[in-house]
């Protein structure tokens, strides 16, 4: 019987990269409530990043110019599912005890009630909530890392995938981050 190596190589003799232990997650540090990490540990099924430019063309007479202000505002638009079954076998990342609704019911939680709910006591209490309460999306698979705004959260079922949870989520990329994946590590679980 052949044995088969963990790593396939390709015909050039160059192995691919290994995609299994590189997370999607969101977190949210707030100073009033530690860290709190979301993992997708079934990766979504469609993730697409937008990358607008602040141009303007402006048409004259005498032709055209174009005002340039740079980058915009990255839109961040993903959706998929949180799975059927509680996860029985370890994941290499840290993942959410619990089955597909109780992961669906948690990002609804961190995304919108706790975000917002920790903004708005932030406020309250005179405190900046941009200051007080950041969200990140960290993508280690695709090398992404932003500050994130979460715009829209839609949970959902459907008659053709009965036991599934299905989202789609959609963030606005604040600011980009150097480097993300310092945000997962040391953080307190």
């Amino acid at each position: 019987m052949a044995t088969y190596p963990a790593t396939p190589i390709t015909k050039t003799g160059v192995s691919p990269t290994l995609q299994k232990e590189l997370t999607i997650a969101l977190v949210m540090i707030s100073s009033m409530g530690g860290a709190v990490e979301y993992y997708f540990d079934l990766r979504p099924e469609e993730l697409t990043y937008t990358h607008p430019t602040r141009a303007t063309v402006v048409q004259t007479l005498g032709g055209a110019w174009v005002d340039d202000f740079g980058e915009g505002i990255v839109d961040i638009a993903m959706s998929g599912h949180t799975g059927w079954r509680a996860n029985s076998v370890p994941l290499p990342i840290k993942s959410m005890p619990g089955d597909g609704m109780a992961k669906a019911f948690s990002l609804r939680k961190l995304c919108f009630e706790d975000f917002h709910q920790l903004r708005m006591a932030a406020a309250q209490d005179g405190i900046d909530p941009d200051e007080a309460v950041q969200m990140y999306f960290v993508d280690t698979l695709n090398k992404a890392f932003f500050k994130v705004y979460p715009v829209s959260l839609q949970i959902r079922k459907h008659k053709s995938r009965p036991l599934l949870y299905q989202y789609q989520l959609r963030m606005t990329g604040l600011a980009k981050m150097t480097n993300g994946a310092d945000l997962i590590q040391g953080i307190p679980a």
